[in-house]
């Protein structure tokens, strides 16, 4: 009879994890669509590197191939790798392969907690057969949780999600088959974690955490006991392999990055003192995931008598009075080793001083042992109280219902939350309202203003960034966009010698100078830049495509054949360079040549700005028409065809509108502001 009410047990338990995984894709189902963001671009978008399979065994060491920015070059192979097969599988860069991965790796950890979770579970004594199912509600909240949607929305997050797969997989190992750890098994998949993502140095500490509290029985507050201390000296020397093999990989893979210094640029004293608000802000965001923001504007707390310092000091004690209280009996020991998870989980992004002092996606690892310390107290409280009071009989549905409600609500607000991460509009409008003061932020939302031509309220949101970032060297290269595409050119150069200023060795304000220069006709000087930006990194792709238009422009026929054969050396499928390979782009012979701008070309410039006044005066009609008066004296000029565009764009005209930006596109490959436009026209056409 035990054994038939065991089977049915079961049986309910799969059903019930079946059903969570079924409600977790109806609850994403709408962000697999969704688009790359932030270090997606760089990571993704113009990492040539990902394009091709064959490239997998060089991720393993050539930092390089991490990223096409110099300052981001590093080894996260495991990364790299996936991102790869996403891009194989999908034909290209469709983000809905990518976010599948990250659906999938999310999914895979929600299934290790299953098991997990069902192991600590089993440390309540007095279990009836709903409190042996408890632990499903914790599969649950973790599944559903909305802050977790933006780890899952991010794609290349999934450091997070692939680091925090490991450390799981590691940990289920070590915990569930005590046996096999003389094989050392439960070591691979912390090995290969650490090519994710560094916290993975954190396992350790909680295996050690975990052998003293379960497997030698020891009440925290005794551990400085001699005979303790003794006990605790042997459980770190029975790790030692461990975490040997994990500093062995880290210490390479760190060693390998182009510059350790990069993300840091925050005192550290402050840097720390800052951090104990931001704990607390974590732990407040598990129970009230209200004010989430995909880039926060929080800064340095540099007055260490702050409230929020105060208050997050007084947050970390409690925490650590928890750990030690709930450790000397037994039965709540998996709270303890929830909490301890939760701040050891943490420890990585608090002790080394990040540029950001915090992000919502870096809740995901630590909110495993949260998760799992709120669940259990909750549900061994439950079970206490069952056991010492009669219970009423419309207790148990109302402890149903709102354990039903729970997820729900999470569930509802992850989906709202995949609404936000849609695209850079969506998303950078709600940084600005959860996230005023930060310019990054008032600066991207200007972006996909600029990108539909509506510059006079791009060029506000930059002017209010510079209140806040005044140094930051991407705004002043926008500033310069929007400038130039104004007709500001004098203000337009200033902002562009501004981004060389503040650049600090970056490519991009070469690259972006260089390309104003271009459109301008001054090809020589414009050469001078973009050489520059291709020095400080060659495997920006449109840095390479500006130059060959250039060298193509100025007849540096030398120049141009090395630069097509380096370029399709490293892509082969490489669309610019195979053109010019295959001689289908006309390259200008005459060694003596003129790149001054011809009265037909000083024309059609004025039509240009023209077109534009007519566009702020939202004349979109004669704005059109002032383009094609353009075109008249300058076929090629696809900015005419971009602002035909716009005011397509502007209209409704959605075919036209594609039409337009796409012999822009065809005239100039690496015009971003047409490619934007074209990409908004299509989106419209499909919603």
């Amino acid at each position: 009879m035990s054994k038939i009410s065991f089977s049915g047990i079961i049986k309910k338990e799969i059903f019930i994890l079946i059903l969570i995984i079924v409600v977790a894709i109806l609850t994403y189902s709408n962000h697999f669509h969704n688009s790359f963001h932030f270090d997606d671009s760089h990571t993704i978008q113009e990492n040539i590197h990902i394009r091709s399979l064959s490239n997998i065994p060089q991720f393993f060491y050539k930092p390089e191939m991490f990223s096409a920015s110099p300052s981001h070059w590093g080894l996260r192979p495991l990364v790299t790798t996936t991102l790869a097969l996403d891009y194989h599988v999908g034909g290209g860069l469709d983000p809905f392969y990518f976010h599948v991965s990250n659906f999938v790796y999310h999914i895979l950890i929600v299934l290790l907690l299953f098991v997990l979770y069902k192991h600590f579970f089993t440390k309540i004594e007095h279990q009836n057969d709903w409190i042996r199912t408890a632990y499903l509600f914790g599969v649950a909240l973790f599944a559903l949780h909305t802050v977790n949607a933006e780890t899952i929305n991010y794609v290349i997050s999934r450091s997070d999600l692939l680091s925090t797969l490991c450390i799981v997989a590691s940990f289920c190992l070590f915990v569930i088959k005590p046996g096999l750890r003389k094989y050392y098994l439960y070591i691979l998949p912390a090995i290969l974690g650490v090519m994710a993502k560094e916290t993975v140095s954190t396992l350790p500490i909680l295996l050690f955490f975990y052998v003293l509290l379960f497997e030698e029985n020891m009440d925290l507050r005794k551990l400085f006991i001699k005979e303790n201390l003794k006990l605790a000296l042997g459980v770190f020397l029975s790790l030692l392999p461990l975490t040997l093999s994990i500093a062995a990989l880290q210490y390479y893979t760190l060693s390998m990055a182009s510059d350790l210094s990069a993300g840091i640029s925050n005192p550290i004293l402050p840097y720390w003192r800052t951090q104990s608000y931001v704990w607390l802000h974590y732990f407040i965001a598990y129970f009230f995931p209200f004010n989430l923001s995909a880039d926060t504007d929080l800064s340095i707390i540099t007055n260490p008598f702050d409230t929020r310092v105060l208050s997050g000091f007084t947050f970390i004690i409690l925490l650590i009075i928890g750990i030690i209280k709930t450790s000397s009996k037994k039965e709540w020991r998996p709270v303890t080793m929830g909490l301890i998870w939760f701040g050891v989980a943490l420890l990585p992004t608090s002790l080394a001083p990040l540029a950001e002092v915090m992000n919502d996606h870096r809740m995901y690892y630590p909110f495993i042992g949260l998760n799992l310390a709120v669940t259990y107290a909750l549900v061994l409280f439950i079970s206490n109280y069952e056991e010492k009071n009669s219970v009423s009989t419309w207790i148990k549905p109302t402890i149903l219902t709102i354990s039903l409600m729970i997820p729900a609500a999470y569930a509802f607000g992850t989906y709202q939350r995949n609404k936000v991460w849609k695209d850079a509009e969506s998303l950078w409008y709600d940084v600005t309202l959860k996230s005023p003061q930060n310019g990054r932020g008032l600066m991207n939302y200007g972006l996909t203003l600029m990108a539909k031509g509506r510059y006079p309220e791009a060029l506000d949101y930059y002017t209010r960034a510079l209140t806040y970032t005044p140094y930051y060297t991407h705004l002043h290269i926008n500033l310069g966009i929007v400038y130039g595409a104004m007709g500001n050119h004098a203000k337009a150069v200033e902002s562009f010698q501004n981004a060389l200023k503040y650049g600090n060795g970056n490519y991009l304000p070469d690259y972006y100078y260089g390309q104003y220069l271009s459109d301008q006709g001054r090809k020589i000087e414009a050469k001078d830049f973009v050489e520059t930006a291709f020095k400080k990194n060659p495997y920006h792709l449109p840095t390479s495509h500006l130059l060959m238009n250039l060298y193509a422009a100025l007849g540096n026929t030398a120049q141009l054949n090395t630069l097509v054969d380096e370029t399709l050396a490293r892509l082969p499928q490489d669309e610019v360079a195979l053109r010019f390979k295959n001689g289908n782009v006309q390259i200008n012979q005459s060694t003596s040549i003129d790149v001054g701008v011809d009265e037909s070309d000083l024309s059609a410039q004025k039509l240009l700005n023209l077109s534009l006044e007519y566009y702020q005066q939202q004349k979109y009609e004669e704005c059109i028409k002032a383009c094609q008066e353009a075109l008249k004296l300058k076929p090629d000029f696809a900015e005419a065809y971009n602002n035909i565009c716009s005011a397509h764009n502007a209209l409704g005209n959605w075919h036209l509108a594609i039409e337009a930006c796409e012999e822009a596109v065809r005239l100039k490959p690496d015009f971003q502001l047409a490619i934007n436009n074209m990409n908004y026209a299509k989106k419209q056409l499909m919603e």
